[in-house]
């Protein structure tokens, strides 16, 4: 054992030893020999002479392999840990062993091998429970099997992956991915499957193909169909972070990337990210006829993943071997055209090697990426792109004989035009101990800045020259730069610097010239808003937009008769530079973009920089011969009247959100908007008009009060409660189902008025009725007929909390209080906007009081004596208001 470190320590009671290092088996193993060096991060043993390994397995350096009879087995690593995971509802804890190998049969034709193959088994002192998992297995089949690739009647091959579930987390599930390749060499077809299946979630993707033995023509174009391939899926979606790009990345570099199982190039199952939506695609290989696609061969393939992305890719190779669905290798031309929801993205790229066998790019190597990428909610960041300046590796690329190499690049975009060029050459020889090196380089850029508007430009050429013997020798390098900037600051700087080695001592010599004609740095500031121009009005459903005035840093004195938006408006705002925000607006998480550089590269003069900071917006309304400001939330009378709503908050409610349509950039700002992607609701097309909604100018409008009144009378004869129907004190009664009836202290009766021959509910002096409407009425109308004085109580309806089943608890409010002096009959009607009435009391007082016998014996008397008499109960079934819309059921 090989020891780096050691420690000592205590942990519930037991002492333990941890040892970091490597690990030495000096006995020889028959078939095998000696074993290698086996390093571990964390070996622990306790005082019980029980040893764990943190990190559950020990990968080896090299396959240990066994040869035993016709079949080889390798053994690459192995473990031993512990693990923790749900099972039957209750966290149990296990320890597990763990190898990963293979095994193959020569001759036979039959190659396995497996990843992660674990042994689990429970060490809580619960009921045993123990299993195996497997996380890769895969199967190699050549029939027959003594046959070589070529010569082979089938060929099968096929891989099955299980991703473990969080150990600990009740709700995960396993995925299972893999795939099936079969090829006919003879008969010179091929096809296969991939998949990926969570069913707990539930998702799950397919992708096949299949090669063609014999082409189909396209017509006499001399091109040909060798292949199909098809993909659709659910719950899985192309993502960028599924194949390691970042967000901000274009989708090219997903396109490049290469991840496991396949490390291939373009669309991938691999590169699919588990996320509700579902995708799509399908796709041809194409080539050429007459020489079975050695002129040229490619493969085509769209993918539509929502509501992610759209891509179409295109692979292609000239002058090889055709490239099928079944090519393992990554064609040297591609073209990818990507539209998601932020941007259209266009790539073409090449990675052209000659030769491209035995010893790839030895020749000649051709590397590069042109670009493009136009932008939904910023059109003026488009860029347009052959290579880039930076990182260097993105540069389009020359290389020749891999001594001498040539790079370009040239960047176009709406502020700026960035191009540069250069080449450099390498040579190193060695003679025993002597040794040569020489090398060059020569570089030129330039930069054109619109805004503001600065240009520059450099060249720079150098060189080296080493001899040594024995490790002793001598260097000469020489350097050289030339740059020039303009118009502000208007310099030009250069330096030439030499440098000689010689017996590890260094001579240098430089020499600096700098010609300053306007050394005056650019202060000038951004225009962040163009007038009317950096403003629009967009209606929330009809989506019509709305030219705003521009007034300059002072209020007007009175608009007059200007031209007013609609309340359901956007107000858009959009600044010609990303912000750092404030104010009560949401959308964004602190972290953003608000600087840029003048000029925007590092040069002889210092930058300036610039950040732009939004301090407050405001909005204003005009009323009562000023200007005040405006709060959308106040405005709400329903809202803000509401003994429900909570107004301590409305200071806290956002009045609009920075729309997001690249990440960092806040630049655009929509009043009135709910979230941060509200510009995502656009639609395309035609609007559906509002007509076929049922929504007419009735319901958008706002006329004068409008009331439409329905009776409902409170006894008819043809109704439950005819004449000489009786009303006991204390029983509510229901009429119509609109609202309930409660008499007291005594019973009334429904009789008839001779004076106005109406049919209504009679009670004696000192009596009530009490009135309650099932929903809230803004408008009660009551009919009354041959009465004393009575007093009219209107009662609001209050929630006050639940009680224990949750259910809630009412009481009433007093609204308002009318007093009635005595009469024959009269119209007493209450308009009760906010809060609606829910109750009335009507009390007829005691100045009159009738015997019971003659109530009972003689008719007109008795309808003297009854001097509370109320026909019906007008309620309305619509009211619309100035202020807003409030549709209240016939019930009301």
């Amino acid at each position: 054992m090989d020891i780096k470190s050691i420690s000592v320590g205590r942990k519930a009671g037991r002492f333990f030893v941890t040892v970091t290092g490597s690990l030495t088996i000096k006995t020889q193993i028959a078939g095998v020999g000696n074993l290698p060096a086996i390093g571990f991060q964390k070996l622990t043993i306790w005082d019980s002479g029980e040893i764990e390994i943190e990190g559950g397995a020990l990968v080896f350096p090299e396959a240990i392999t066994v040869k035993l009879g016709p079949a080889t087995i390798t053994v690459t690593a192995i473990g031993y840990g512990s693990h923790e995971q749900m099972h039957n509802g209750v966290l149990r804890k296990y320890n597990f062993f763990e190898f990963s190998g293979g095994i193959a049969l020569n001759p036979g034709g039959v190659d396995a091998r497996g990843d992660g193959i674990k042994f689990f088994y429970t060490t809580d002192g619960g009921v045993a429970h123990y299993y195996m998992r497997i996380a890769g297995i895969g199967l190699s089949l050549i029939i027959p099997g003594s046959a070589s690739a070529d010569s082979a009647a089938l060929i099968i091959k096929g891989y099955l992956s299980l991703k473990d579930p969080e150990g600990s987390d009740p709700d995960a599930g396993t995925e299972y991915a893999g795939g099936i390749d079969f090829s006919l060499p003879k008969l010179k077809m091929a096809g296969g499957a991939d998949m990926r299946f969570s069913p707990k979630y539930p998702a799950f993707a397919g992708d096949l193909w299949l090669e063609l033995a014999t082409p189909i023509l396209l017509g006499s174009t001399g091109l040909g169909i060798y292949g199909f391939r098809a993909l659709a899926g659910k719950n899985y979606l192309a993502r960028k972070q599924a194949a390691g790009v970042l967000e901000e990345a274009p989708w090219w570099q997903y396109y490049k990337a290469k991840v496991a199982p396949d490390y291939a190039e373009g669309i991938k199952l691999s590169k699919f990210s588990r996320v509700p939506g579902f995708s799509i695609g399908a796709g041809v290989s194409l080539a050429t006829v007459a020489d079975s696609g050695k002129a040229f061969s490619s493969k085509l393939f769209f993918l539509l993943s929502l509501p992610e992305v759209f891509l179409f890719q295109g692979q292609a190779q000239v002058l090889k071997d055709r490239i099928g669905l079944d090519t393992t290798q990554d064609p040297p031309f591609f073209a990818l055209i990507a539209i998601s929801p932020q941007s259209i993205e266009t790539a073409l790229g090449v990675n052209y090697k000659i030769p491209d066998d035995k010893n790839p790019g030895s020749i000649a190597t051709v590397d590069g990426v042109m670009e493009m990428g136009f932008f939904f909610g910023n059109s003026a960041a488009w860029y347009i792109n052959l290579g880039r300046d930076l990182p260097e590796n993105q540069r389009i690329k020359v290389t020749i004989f891999n001594s001498w190499e040539a790079y370009f690049y040239l960047m176009l975009s709406s502020s700026m035009i960035r191009a540069g060029a250069g080449s450099k050459y390498g040579l190193k020889k060695e003679f025993g101990p002597l040794k040569a090196e020489l090398s060059a380089y020569f570089d030129i850029n330039g930069r054109i800045a619109f805004k503001p508007k600065q240009n520059g430009a450099s060249i720079q050429a150098g060189g080296k020259i080493v001899v040594s013997a024995f490790k002793f020798g001598t260097t000469l390098a020489v350097d050289a730069a030339l740059s020039a900037e303009a118009p502000q600051p208007d310099i030009i700087y250069g330096f030439v610097t030499a440098t000689v080695s010689f017996l590890r001592k260094e001579y240098a010599l430089k020499f600096e010239i700098t010609k300053q004609k306007n050394t005056q740095l650019d202060l000038a500031p951004f225009v962040l808003m163009e007038g009317a121009s950096s403003a629009k009005g967009l209606h929330m459903l009809t989506k019509e937009t709305y030219n705003l005035a521009f007034l300059g840093s002072s209020f007007p004195v009175s608009p007059g008769n200007w031209p007013i938006v609609p309340l359901d408006t956007y107000i858009d705002l959009e600044f010609k530079k990303g912000l750092k925000p404030a104010g009560n607006y949401g959308g964004w998480a602190g972290d953003a973009v608000y600087s840029t550089l003048v000029s925007p590269q590092k040069a002889k003069a210092e930058q300036v920089k610039h950040e732009f900071f939004v301090d407050e917006i405001k909005i204003y309304t005009y009323g009562s011969g000023s200007w005040h400001q405006y709060n959308i939330y106040e405005a709400m009378t329903p809202l803000l009247d509401s003994a429900a709503f909570d107004q301590s908050i409305i200071p806290t409610l956002k009045e609009g959100y920075w729309q997001t349509t690249e990440p960092k950039n806040y630049n655009k700002l929509r009043l009135q908007a709910m979230s941060n992607f509200d510009y995502l609701r656009q639609p395309s097309g035609s609007v559906i008009p509002p007509e076929e909604l049922n929504i007419t100018t009735a319901t958008i409008s706002c006329p004068g009060l409008v009331y439409e009144l329905t009776c409902y009378p409170v006894a008819q004869n043809s109704g439950p409660y005819p004449v000489g129907f009786v009303f006991n004190a204390g029983q509510l009664h229901n009429v119509s189902g609109k609202y309930f009836i409660e008499v007291g202290p005594e019973n009334g009766k429904v009789v008839e008025d001779p004076n106005n021959n109406i049919t209504g509910l009679g009670i004696k002096n000192g009596n009530f009725i009490e009135i309650f409407l099932n929903e809230p009425s803004a408008y009660v109308s009551l009919f009354l007929s041959h009465y004393p004085p009575l007093t009219i109580k209107y009662f609001s309806k209050l929630l006050d909390g639940h009680d224990d089943n949750n259910l809630p608890i009412y009481s009433y409010n007093l609204i308002s209080t009318s007093n009635i002096a005595q009469g024959n009959s009269t119209i007493v009607s209450i308009n009760e906007l906010i809060p609606s009435i829910s109750k009335i009391e009507i009390y007829v007082e005691d100045i009159d009081p009738i015997s019971q016998d003659l109530v009972c014996n003689i008719y007109m008397e008795m309808v003297d004596a009854l001097h509370g008499f109320l026909y019906s109960l007008v309620l309305p079934n619509n009211v619309i208001t100035d202020n807003y819309i409030d549709l209240i059921s016939s019930a009301s």
